[in-house]
């Protein structure tokens, strides 16, 4: 089985926000920073990320420039 990566950009993310709820994921920010965890809550602009070493962050959602997630291939 081979994992694949799904890149979603800026513009599409408002729209595909809800169902990446409880999802793992990386956050790529504008500012260079990555943020690796699962989405734990959406509250308006501000989005809760939990990972296992520092705990949660908050990232705002206009400070991300990409979120990319893993999925299994289907092959």
């Amino acid at each position: 089985m081979g994992k694949r990566l799904k890149r979603i950009f800026q513009k599409e993310i408002p729209a595909v926000l809800p169902s990446l709820a409880g999802k793992e994921l990386h956050f790529i920010l504008k500012n260079n920073v990555t943020i690796h965890g699962i989405l734990s809550g959406i509250k308006g602009n501000q989005l809760e990320v939990k990972n296992r070493i520092s705990g949660t962050h908050s990232i705002m959602l206009d400070s991300i420039e990409e979120i990319i997630m893993d999925f299994v291939a289907p092959y």
